[in-house]
């Protein structure tokens, strides 16, 4: 059986398969709750709300956080929850890394900046990345966001200098330098490519399907309580059986409610 094309095909064959390796007595996912937590929505939710394009719907007020693309999103992730670690809320990111490199999970819900880490780490098997698939006939989404930049502090003592290095950075030569000596974090720049393996790989994820933004980071962070931290809180709770998955929806509109103007608009739209 090709476990990678199953896991790749869509997230009703993904939770089958993670029933095969439970009942196998191998744990499934390494991730763990202690640190991370939002990061597993919001991998997961694109494929559910609609990637960008049902994002925005969110953001224009047309949709409320509590519809039943958020609640499905929620249930995906109720959904994983008997494949986590046995006391997940005592695992954290950096413990997780270490059981999928020790070999003692078969799966990791991780971003391209492992890379490097995974790399550095030579575990003695062989590795590789897909998408978290969508459900049957749905279309796919992954999630590819700028995650850092670098400018010019207005009162530098030292603009000149930093200009010299600002320009050397955005040179295509430094682009590809970066691309080869750091795999995982990619340089915005147009036609680079990279030798590494598993980066390529990562890429071609990108080319193959839709792509979005982490969902909180352009608007809901910017007010309180903070949607990532809304997030956080209610994917902790759903995957503890503490709430359903409509309850932390409905927590997530509710906080949102507070002063995200969309989040109130849509009460008139529903």
């Amino acid at each position: 059986m090709n476990i990678m094309k199953f896991l790749r095909d869509s997230r009703e064959e993904l939770i089958e398969v993670a029933k095969i390796i439970k009942q196998a007595s191998y744990l499934t996912f390494a991730n763990g709750l202690k640190t991370g937590i939002a990061n597993i929505f919001m991998a997961i939710a694109p494929n559910f709300i609609g990637g960008r394009e049902g994002r925005l719907l969110y953001s224009s007020g047309q949709r409320c956080f509590n519809d039943k693309h958020v609640v499905a999103a929620f249930q995906a992730v109720a959904d994983i929850a008997p494949f986590l670690p046995e006391i997940p809320i005592k695992v954290s990111n950096t413990m997780s890394k270490k059981l999928f490199l020790q070999g003692k999970t078969a799966m990791f819900i991780d971003s391209s900046w492992s890379i490097s880490k995974f790399e550095q780490e030579q575990p003695n098997f062989k590795w590789s990345s897909f998408a978290i698939p969508a459900p049957v006939g749905k279309p796919k989404y992954s999630i590819y966001h700028p995650d850092f930049a670098i400018g010019l502090n207005a009162e530098s003592k030292n603009k000149e200098a930093a200009k010299i290095f600002l320009k050397w950075l955005a040179k295509p030569e430094t682009g590809k330098l970066f691309n080869q000596k750091i795999p995982g974090f990619f340089p915005m720049y147009k036609n680079i490519t990279s030798d590494n393996v598993h980066a390529k790989v990562f890429m071609a994820i990108n080319d193959e399907i839709g792509t979005d933004v982490r969902w909180a980071s352009p608007q809901i962070m910017d007010g309180i309580p903070n949607g990532k931290d809304l997030i956080q809180t209610n994917t902790l709770a759903v995957i503890l059986g503490k709430k359903t998955p409509q309850e932390a929806a409905d927590a997530l509109q509710d906080g949102l409610l507070q002063w995200f103007e969309p989040a109130q608009i849509c009460l008139d739209k529903n």
